[in-house]
């Protein structure tokens, strides 16, 4: 709230009013309050008596204090009713006053060892050195709740200089800490917390020589059983460190209670690193270790963009040290996680990284409750989940090094969450979550979906991911050890431009492969196996322009071999366990993985080239298929393709009528050389010709589509397609026949 000095005369009032409860007594009041301009006026607290009704000024300020917000705190010491804030009009415009954060609270009001530094070191005395000092600094650049700080800036050659400021003397109450927020960047050796005593003896409660992290972090230190001392913050600085180091001290504050560390009060990010009261176990004869990593994007791999603004913080490790089977650990000791919560975090696994384990040891011993390996090719953080008790547990995070070099384990987001873990299996119908399934790219993803009201699906709930031209979506499963089992997976493509691959992510063995048409209904596929470990992973990828989707219903492991499997009414089955619809039969377009769509097709001249199956031409040398690309300067997708070689090509033979052999082919890079077509036929005696059916000579061509004809005579024949390519190349489209004589050209 604010009072406008645009508005009155010198010297008028007005008041904003809060009624108050009736214990309030020895409590303090507190706010924050803004007084900014030339001509600003004053500002004072009244309070109300509850009895007499009397009126009391109890706090006052005037004047400019600055473009920043300050605290203030005062003593509730009778019964009062009626708090009032009252604003005086200074001489002008010039002169906003106003207030925020109005509370009564029983914490009492900053004592000898509390400061924000807004208006100045408070009670503290600084000890410095020519170039080595304590400093105010005024500064919105850094994440502090106030604008205004105390720095060191280190001026000096000299190793282990010392500069401190330091508190007076005061009484402690048993059972009370300090927080603070401090910040080191450079060469800074050390930044410490002492007490001294009337004798000056120091004595070390606190250090820190985290200086990596370019933002405030919070640090708090119980204090001893002495009743009486004062605080010692001290900054050290290493050698060779001119102008170069830099320690932030910022909103010391005492609490009458220990420090409440770990995650049983806090989720850890990694930012707060004191908070989290998490270690790392440094291992032996190895650099393989945890590091601290940011990046101004969650979903960036810990190596990235690491000193931008807007952090997310974790911790890493980077397999470019160490050797494979090295370990390190990262644990969180003397954890009592809150009764009904579960333990969740974030990680990131980069293909060949190692691996990921969670051992978790209570008064009954330990035990590994989870286990990842970085077999799949992931580009995204992944969430996990485990089941804890109530009782005091050591939670630790341990990474064995892989066979992979410079990939990354990231961890972050660890803490508890007042809910249970959903099952960890690769059997999911997906009813009542997603089972731990991860997507392993960001864009596009898979989610969960919703529609009770499609009849279609076995419960309402399934996955589906949505993708456009040549995009790629990865699911994958958790891992399982799947013996003697069928794996039942209900699916849906929609649009034909889409597949879907399903492999184990531990062999790269692909189990199935899937596409389809707008008509495709539910199918399902299914596949044995007899003893693995698995990890399935779902990838979906457009394959051409347009919009498709893949949907899963469900992936259902059971029990021995597969039973035999019912396609739907106009649908075949593959030989690899999926359904096809008939329409797909034999139309040169590979629908089951294996081919088995396209086996026993009867071969034909007539051929457009754009799919794996050839309808029976024999490449006898120089000639190449092409389904999506070819050479960086020359690309026809679907076709026959050859450049500056020979080549001989054979199509099958077929029996027809009188009829027109039409060849479209395409001309590239100043094409010069030879095309030839040979025409073979069996006469009705039963002798066999040939003869030179149509030839094209090419000198310097531009690049161009083209179209060639000749008649072919009724019987039973085949074609021989010959080309000498001495520059440039050349790429036959489609072969096409048409049922009697050729027409003209246009």
């Amino acid at each position: 709230m604010y009072a406008e000095a645009s508005y009155g005369n010198y010297n008028e009032t007005t008041s904003l009013r809060f009624p108050v409860s009736k214990d309030a007594k020895g409590r303090q009041l507190k706010f924050d309050y803004h007084m900014y301009g030339s001509h600003v006026g004053q500002l004072y607290v009244v309070f109300i008596t509850s009895q007499s009704s009397n009126e009391e000024i109890v706090w006052m300020m005037k004047g400019n204090k600055g473009e920043y917000w300050l605290k203030a705190c005062v003593p509730i010491k009778n019964d009062i009713s009626e708090i009032i804030f009252v604003a005086v009009k200074g001489y002008s415009y010039q002169g906003d006053i106003a207030i925020d954060n109005v509370v009564i609270e029983e914490k009492g009001c900053p004592g000898p060892f509390d400061c924000d530094f807004q208006n100045g070191i408070c009670k503290y005395s600084i000890a410095s050195y020519y170039g080595f000092g304590w400093y105010i600094r005024h500064d919105y650049s850094y994440e502090s709740n106030t604008n205004n700080y105390l720095y060191i800036y280190s001026r000096t050659d000299t190793e282990n200089s010392e500069v401190y400021i330091r508190s007076p003397q005061a009484d402690v109450k048993e059972n009370s800490s300090v927080t603070f927020k401090y910040l080191m960047r450079g060469p800074m050796k050390e930044f410490a917390l002492f007490t001294y005593d009337s004798y000056s003896s120091k004595e070390l409660l606190w250090s820190s020589n985290f200086n990596d992290i370019p933002e405030f972090i919070t640090a708090c230190v119980d204090f001893p059983n002495s009743t009486t001392f004062g605080l010692n913050f001290q900054g050290t600085v290493n050698a060779n460190s001119y102008w170069d180091g830099y320690i932030y001290l910022d909103e010391i504050e005492v609490h009458n209670e220990t420090c409440k560390l770990g995650l049983t009060y806090h989720f850890c990010k990694f930012k707060e690193v004191h908070l989290c009261n998490f270690q790392v176990k440094c291992p032996e004869n190895t650099r393989y270790n945890w590091s601290q990593g940011s990046s101004s994007d969650y979903r960036e791999i810990p190596y990235l963009h690491r000193y931008s603004n807007d952090r997310h913080y974790y911790m890493y490790v980077d397999s470019i040290n160490g050797k494979p089977e090295d370990v390190t650990h990262l644990s969180f000791p003397n954890v009592e996680p809150p009764a009904g919560h579960s333990l969740f975090f974030d990680y990131y696994l980069q293909q060949g990284a190692g691996k990921l384990q969670i051992e978790i040891e209570t008064a009954k011993g330990k035990e590994l409750v989870f286990e990842e390996v970085s077999v799949a090719p992931s580009f995204a953080w992944l969430s996990g989940c485990v089941q804890v008790t109530n009782e005091d547990t050591d939670i630790e995070f341990i990474v064995t090094h892989g066979y992979g070099m410079g990939q990354y384990i990231g961890l972050t987001n660890v803490g508890f969450l007042e809910e249970e873990c959903q099952d960890r299996n690769i059997s999911c119908g997906f009813t009542e979550g997603t089972c731990q399934y991860s997507n392993l790219t960001y864009y596009p993803a898979w989610e969960r979906i919703n529609s009770r009201n499609d009849t279609n699906l076995t419960d309402g709930f399934y996955m589906q991911t949505t993708l456009s031209y040549y995009h790629e979506s990865t699911l994958a499963s958790p891992t399982e050890n799947i013996t003697n089992s069928c794996v039942q997976i209900r699916y849906k493509i929609i649009n034909k431009n889409c597949k879907l691959a399903i492999y184990n992510a531990f062999n790269n063995n692909t189990i199935l492969s899937m596409v389809s048409d707008d008509t495709t209904p539910w199918g399902i596929a299914q596949v044995y196996i007899q003893q693995e470990i698995t990890k399935l992973v779902f990838q979906a990828q457009s394959v051409s322009y347009g919009v498709c989707g893949v949907l899963l219903d469900y992936v259902y492991i059971r029990e021995n071999n597969c039973p035999q499997l019912d396609c739907p009414v106009g649908t075949r089955k593959c030989k690899n366990n999926y359904c096809y619809s008939e329409s797909k039969v034999c139309d040169r377009t590979n629908d089951c993985s294996d081919g088995s769509d396209e086996m026993n097709c009867p071969d034909s001249i007539s051929c457009d080239f754009a799919t794996k199956y050839y309808c029976g031409y024999k490449i006898a040398y120089g000639w190449v298929p092409v389904l999506d690309n070819g050479t960086s300067f020359f690309n026809v997708p679907g076709s026959m393709q050859i450049i500056g070689t020979k080549g001989k090509m054979l199509s099958p033979m077929e029996t027809l009528a009188d009829s027109c052999v039409n060849i479209k082919f395409t001309t590239a890079f100043a094409l010069t050389g030879n095309f030839s077509v040979i025409l073979h036929q069996k006469n009705p005696n039963g002798n066999n010709s040939h003869h030179l059916a149509w030839n094209e000579y090419f000198f310097s061509q531009r690049d161009e589509t083209y179209e060639g004809q000749f008649q072919l005579p009724a019987g039973t024949s085949f074609l021989t397609f010959i080309a000498d390519i001495k520059t440039g190349g050349m790429a036959i489209n489609s072969v096409n026949i048409y049922n009697g004589t050729c027409p003209e050209l246009s």
